[in-house]
């Protein structure tokens, strides 16, 4: 669930209110989801908030049987700004979804 973020220059506290009562039950707009590449050993994912810092941490959680069955072979061998490069094994399914998280 994504969070409300009121305008920078915004002088109306209870929007600002809003958006830290927001962070604090746990929003985000670092999050969305993602799926593999059918018959590929990586995919690449565009994201905005991915930086291309090594000291970002990203997490994910499958959301289908064939995803889960990824989770052994599955990292990151990549991240720039704006994406980040998954490697994995191949495979011929189409539903390999993951929600994820970017943090950092």
């Amino acid at each position: 669930m994504s969070v409300y973020l009121p305008p920078l220059a915004t002088e109306d506290l209870t929007k600002v209110v809003i958006s830290v009562g927001q962070l604090a039950q746990g929003r985000t707009n670092a999050n969305s989801s993602f799926t593999l590449t059918p018959n590929a050993t990586s995919t690449t994912v565009s994201f905005a908030l991915a930086a291309a810092s090594t000291s970002a941490l990203m997490y994910w959680q499958p959301t289908t049987a064939d995803a889960a069955a990824q989770m052994a072979t599955l990292y990151c061998t990549g991240q720039t700004q704006g994406q980040f490069v998954l490697t994995h094994a191949s495979n011929t399914s189409t539903d390999q979804t993951f929600n994820f998280e970017v943090r950092g």
